[in-house]
């Protein structure tokens, strides 16, 4: 039996949840399923750190949380990468259906709003964590855990992304290319990270700084942060 993003034929096969789509091993999940590293289909609610909704903001009873969602067409593409570590190979195409991603990071303001309906539990406090911090309302919500990040996903009518549909969305769509700009080298001209030459941590902010402050490092679809500013 093949693995995922090898060839395949009728009667050659492939291994677990794949299957043969034009003579190569990909996965293809049934509804409510998505494909994780190794090509196994897992439960949609597992994994990632982006909010992401198929639903978001239908619901009469979801919060305004003025999250703003960007729409992601499905499609096919060739997940992981043969430079990257061990949990990133092989190479294998995933298929995915359409779905929503939030334009921006959680702000602390809006995370704040969770806890306030108490949705949602406190951030930790101190050292390089936003919450308790003042005049940080519109910077990203940083310092709490998967938990506390499925809370407010549900909170606010949305669900954790898979990691098959980050990495669709960080590369603009699933393409060929390293970020979610292209594959030009990252430096602060597109997120907020380290470099030496501007000021070090945080683009020389030492922390965070406003969600989508580096629009010349957006998705395609525009969505924001994708690399960096976390």
């Amino acid at each position: 039996l093949s693995k995922a993003g090898e060839s395949c034929t009728a009667t050659s096969g492939c291994m677990g949840d794949l299957r043969c789509v034009g003579q190569v091993c990909t996965c293809q999940c049934d509804s409510g399923k998505s494909c994780d590293v190794s090509g196994v289909c897992v439960p949609l609610s597992t994994d990632n750190d982006v909010v992401s909704s198929d639903t978001a903001g239908t619901e009469t009873s979801t919060p305004d949380t003025n999250q703003g969602w960007v729409s992601l067409p499905g499609g096919t593409y060739q997940m992981g990468s043969n430079d990257g570590g061990s949990n990133e190979q092989p190479v294998h195409a995933v298929t995915l259906s359409g779905f929503k991603m939030a334009r921006t990071e959680t702000t602390l303001a809006q995370y704040k709003a969770c806890v306030d309906a108490r949705a949602c539990t406190e951030a930790r406090a101190g050292g390089s964590c936003n919450w308790g911090v003042t005049d940080k309302d519109d910077h990203p919500i940083n310092c709490v855990d998967w938990n506390q990040s499925k809370a407010y996903c549900e909170w606010a009518g949305a669900r954790l992304c898979t990691e098959a549909e980050w990495e669709y969305a960080a590369r603009s769509g699933g393409k060929s290319q390293a970020y979610p700009w292209g594959s030009e080298t990252a430096t602060c001209q597109y997120a907020v990270m380290y470099e030496s030459g501007a000021g070090g941590s945080g683009c020389g902010t030492g922390g965070t700084m406003l969600v989508c402050s580096k629009e010349a490092g957006n998705s395609e679809q525009g969505i924001c942060d994708l690399a960096g500013n976390v």
